[in-house]
């Protein structure tokens, strides 16, 4: 019996769907005035200049009784370009002169002006309070009123994806309910923000909650409706939402106070809380999370409530009802890997962002280089031991927020305290070593065998943009120099909260098909404790495979000391004496050769990057100030740079002159040799599951040593980093392929005190670099030392073995054989290893043969043809949708109107439209009224470019049109969503389609700004994203009548129908008929 048919026995569209559905659609009212709100809160009101003179019978209080206020305003601020009084200048003094009627305004425009240095004289006669009148969001911080909706806009995109996924685990209910209850309270207290950064706070909090509860709603609305009602209940809520916007309308007029409108559209967040524990968890989600028994519960309430009791008591669990539970773990591996990616991008990100910056803590950079590889020994002494006695999950997680909590914390540390400021720093150093030890270490044991190698590269892409990410980063403190901290803080602290959702391995033995993820089931791991376990072969290979891991510290963090920056200035014409600079003479002091060529900076140290045109003697008189100095013509460093040479004989730095305007280079040369990790990641995992581990580790070692060898000899920058890059690759083959064959040739028991020596290897890697770069201080050279090694490597890595595993699982039976045999022998269990053959290596591995000749993936969204091409058209129509949506409902001021007039308007044109659209929907099918409204919207949008900015009246009509089609479109994609997906992805599915709707509606303020180089710009965008969605939207199969899909496969089957009927259908007119030949 499927789901509908017992839906229908309960009383399909009952009494409990009519009071279920009505209570759900009740909070939509109010999602309309979250997402719009800043039209109002943070609407621009006119505003000028604060002046020193008062106004006299006007609403600015500050022109004095002489004269009226539009002369005032004409003697202090002056005339734009539409003769209206400039909201960003005014006059530097008074100018009682332009009274005089001969004043023409071009007289007016040279007048000396300067900035609002004195704040703002704001109009409330239509706003009393805004944010951007309370924070003066005007002029040069205007585009923070667009960030701050931004921001919003990804809480949303934040609360889709995590909220998303968590009511696939925990139900839609529990979400729904804490979703209201976050409502409620970040909306409140968004009201009482006391700063500009706490209101985008609560704001991006906010969105995450009304994320969280849309999703929620829309699919305890879906899964509790029949087929045939499910149309127009959607619709319901879609008018609804457009209820709201006229109510918002309301609101905002008679609240002209930004703080009482967020409290009066937030305080009923709290009455939907206390009244939505009645609702009632999906039943389908509950039969497809194991808990048919509380499934069977509900059904027998809503069998009470719509008045079928006899009927709801004869269902039981037996009765077939278990029959949908399938695939509901299918997409299990889809959040393993989502969080195993999340972790490693994180701690390789926030880790070299620390590890690459070691210039700039006030301290010797060896004595620092020492100390963060000595907090490495303790760091990993506790993670080992929690690792062994505590649990992997638990030992991730904590030590990635510690790290991003003392990132963070240094955030508030004085500059000045610089022992403290240190501290944190190793600390939080240590915590992310410590967590990559676990990360290698869990990787490899939650991965099976057929895809471990593959999934190692999947981690290690990641890893490795944070690796390229994370010097980029550190760019951002030329604008914000507390926004690096904050970035590397918060991502390990996400991360470590998303490792709490990892199944936990400790004492597991490691899997080897995908199947045994789940199950566990205990295989190879007996025959490699038949043939020795952790023995003398075991032993040799660690140590072998260990050797290569302390260089692996000097190639990642090579760049602090090849790449250091010296000390310099600009070279001059002229030669000082007695220090270590070469070029000056011997008839002054350097200290005043220095004066009398390069300018001082505001720290009085020689300018790096001017010196002065001609040499200024006169400085060298003691009358000379610094305010003259300032004066004096400059030039750029033209004839090249001095460089300090005392710690660096050279560097790539002194080599090719990458500073000043050339310093981002040094950046880009590290974030080549992660690229070259990234992509080595990529090629070399795939390449290894396919050739074998020993093979791609016998390469990487050959091409680390040669391209590591060539970077020494490099005759310029760009082969330089070409080689680096190279380098990186092989770098990420030996660490993936070294881990696999560690791991896999190593017991269960023994694994975490293998993989904790691997860390100390690079803990002592990185004391090696820093004593081997202070005796080598030409970078050249350094860079020789820490390469050559690498073949030695490769001449003794062809004495190891292939991995027993990966043999068997790439059907090579016979020679894992021989390798076990060998093993055997070194570990002098001889006779247990003759006793081994292809016949019981295949008895005792039946799955893992069986599963070399099948395929394996993560993701569900994307894993079969059917179901993958939905989601990526969703993504277009999702995308597109809220892009335009919210290009034209975010920017009501700019149609010259009354801002409360078009709200209404905007909000009436739904009706219409959603009407329109429920017709279509149920009569003519869902895909044709999606590609029609998208097509039509991008149309109206893009003939508004052509329209005169004149024709206001021409201009707001077909923004109004253009804005009901996209509702009309929001309308009937959440429905088609719904009905596309399967129940098993249902909530995940939606979660990634208003994953990209989010994104769309973050991207379309920033897009609006767009405008200030090309004015026409934002509207082409606007208007093509929805065009192109139309047309993948064609592409969707049609669902009208189709009852809601409960598995995977049931899509797929129901496609596959569907072509053989229009196969039927084309082939019908050409079959012959037998009944007419044989007459």
């Amino acid at each position: 019996m499927s789901f509908a048919e017992f839906l229908h026995q309960v009383g399909s569209m009952g009494r409990f769907q009519i009071i279920h559905t009505m209570l759900l659609t009740i909070p939509i009212v109010l999602m309309a005035s979250h997402n719009l709100l800043q039209n109002f809160t943070a609407a621009i009101p006119g505003h000028h200049c604060q002046v020193h003179i008062d106004a006299n019978n006007t609403r600015y209080p500050n022109a004095t009784l002489r004269l009226d206020s539009q002369d005032l305003l004409r003697v202090a601020i002056p005339m734009d370009g539409n003769r209206q009084p400039e909201k960003c200048r005014r006059f530097v003094t008074t100018q009682w002169q332009l009274l005089d009627p001969n004043v023409t305004e071009s007289n007016g425009t040279q007048l000396d002006t300067e900035p609002c240095t004195e704040g703002w004289t704001y109009d409330r006669s239509m706003f009393t309070s805004t944010i951007v009148t309370e924070w003066d969001l005007v002029c040069n911080l205007r585009k923070f009123q667009q960030m701050a909706q931004s921001i919003y806009m990804a809480g949303v995109l934040l609360g889709a994806l995590v909220l998303g996924g968590l009511s696939d685990r925990f139900g839609r209910k529990a979400m729904l309910i804490w979703s209201f209850l976050q409502m409620a309270v970040m909306g409140t207290c968004t009201a009482f923000s006391p700063s500009y950064i706490s209101y985008c706070i609560f704001r991006f909090l906010g969105g995450m909650a009304q994320s969280g509860f849309g999703l929620s709603i829309a699919c305890l609305i879906v899964e509790w409706i029949p087929t045939e009602f499910r149309t127009i209940t959607i619709a319901i809520t879609g008018f609804v939402y457009t209820l709201g916007q006229i109510l918002l309308a309301g609101l905002a007029y008679g609240i002209p106070d930004w703080r009482w409108l967020q409290l009066t559209v937030s305080l009923p967040f709290f009455f939907f809380l206390i009244y939505s524990w009645w609702f009632a968890e999906s039943a389908r989600w509950l039969v497809l999370a194991g808990k048919a028994d509380r499934a069977v519960k509900v059904l027998q309430r809503v069998a009470r409530v719509n008045g079928k009791r006899e009927e709801g008591e004869k269902i039981t669990t037996e009765l077939n009802l278990t029959r949908l539970h399938t695939q509901q773990d299918a997409h299990s591996s889809l959040c393993l890997s989502l969080c195993m990616v999340n972790g490693r991008f994180s701690t390789s990100f926030s880790y070299y962002g620390l590890a690459m910056d070691l210039q700039n803590f006030g301290i010797s950079i060896y004595l620092i280089q020492l100390i963060f590889g000595a907090v490495d020994f303790p760091a990993k002494v506790v993670v080992t031991i929690s690792m062994s006695y505590i649990g992997r999950r638990v030992t991730l997680s904590a030590f990635l927020l510690l790290a991003g909590l003392v990132i963070i914390a240094n955030i508030f540390v004085p500059r000045e305290l610089q022992i403290v400021r240190t501290s944190l720093a190793v600390i939080g150093k240590g915590c992310l070593s410590a967590a990559f030890n676990c990360v290698f270490l869990f990787t490899t044991e939650l991965y099976p065998t057929p895809i471990r190698q593959t999934g190692l590269g999947f981690g290690s892409t990641m890893a490795r943009v944070g690796g390229i990410v994370a010097p980029l980063a550190k760019m951002l403190d030329e604008y914000f120099s507390f926004l690096p901290p904050v970035v590397y803080g918060a991502a390990p602290i996400i991360s470590g909260i998303v490792a709490t959702f990892l199944p936990e391995t400790l004492n597991q033995p490691l899997p080897d098909t995908v199947e045994e993820v789940e199950s566990r089931l205990v295989c190879f791991a007996e025959l490699l404790d038949h043939v020795g376990g952790m023995g003398r072969f075991q032993i040799i290979y660690a140590i072998l495979l260990a050797i290569p891991v302390f260089m692996m510290a000097s190639h990642n963090l090579l760049q602090n000391f090849t790449a250091a920056t010296s000390e310099h200035h600009c070279h001059v014409h002229i030669n000082i004496n007695n220090t270590p600079y070469t070029n000056l003479t011997g008839k002054l002091a350097a200290k005043d050769l220095l004066r009398v060529s390069i300018p001082m900076d505001s720290n009085l140290q020689p300018e790096k990057c001017h010196r002065f045109v001609t040499m200024q003697w006169q400085l060298l008189d003691s009358n000379a100030t610094v305010t003259n100095l300032t004066e004096l013509e400059t030039e750029p460093c033209a004839d090249g740079w001095v460089y300090d040479k005392s710690i660096f004989t050279s560097t790539i730095i002194t080599e090719w002159d990458l500073v000043c305007d050339s310093r981002k280079l040094k950046q880009m040369a590290q974030s080549i040799y992660m690229a070259g990790i990234l992509a080595g990641g990529i090629l070399f995992g795939g390449l290894s599951d396919r050739y074998g581990r020993r093979s791609l580790l016998i390469w990487c070692y050959l091409q680390m040593a040669v391209t590591g060898t060539c970077t020494a000899f490099s005759p310029s920058f760009t082969a330089y980093c070409i080689f680096r890059f190279l380098t990186g690759m092989a770098f990420s083959g030996i660490v993936m392929n070294g881990v696999s064959l560690s791991v896999e040739w190593t017991p269960t028991r023994t694994r975490a005190v293998v993989g904790t020596m691997y860390g100390y290897c690079y803990t002592i890697g990185q004391f090696i670099l820093a004593g081997v770069a202070y005796a080598i201080p030409n970078w050249r050279w350094l860079q020789l030392v820490v390469s050559l090694p690498y073949f030695i490597c490769f001449i003794y890595s062809w004495w190891f073995a292939e991995s027993a595993r990966w043999l068997v699982i790439a059907g090579r039976p016979d020679e894992a054989v021989k390798q076990l045999k060998r093993v055997a022998r070194i570990n002098r269990k001889k006779e247990e290893g003759d006793k081994l053959n292809i016949d019981v290596l295949r008895s005792n591995m039946q799955k893992e043969i069986a599963s070399a000749k099948s395929s394996h993936t993560f993701i569900d969204l994307v894993r079969t043809p059917v179901v993958r091409r939905i989601s990526f058209c969703l993504c277009f129509v999702w995308f597109s949708t809220s892009f335009a949506y919210y290009g034209l409902a975010m920017d009501l001021q700019n149609f010259g109107v009354n801002i409360f007039l078009i709200q209404l308007v905007f909000g009436a044109v739904d009706f219409p439209a959603k009407f329109i659209s429920v017709l279509t929907i149920s009569f003519i099918g869902r895909r044709f009224t999606q590609a029609l409204t998208l097509i039509l919207a991008g149309l109206s949008i893009l003939a508004n470019i052509f329209v005169p900015q004149d024709l206001k009246t021409l201009r707001t009509v077909l923004a109004v049109f253009g804005k009901g089609c996209l509702a009309a479109s929001f309308n009937c994609v959440y429905l088609y969503t719904s009905e596309l997906y399967p129940t098993v992805i249902r909530q995940t599915g939606m979660g990634l389609s208003n994953t990209m709707a989010r994104l769309g509606s973050i991207i379309a303020p920033l897009v609006k700004m767009l405008e200030e180089y090309i004015p026409f710009l934002p509207l082409l965008i606007y208007g093509a994203a929805p065009i192109i969605s139309g047309i993948a939207a064609t592409f969707l199969p049609e669902t009208l009548n189709v009852p809601l899909p409960e598995t995977i496969e049931e899509v797929e089957t129901r496609h596959l129908r569907d072509e053989e009927q229009q196969m039927k259908i084309l082939l019908k007119p050409t079959m012959p008929d037998p009944a007419k030949e044989a007459s």
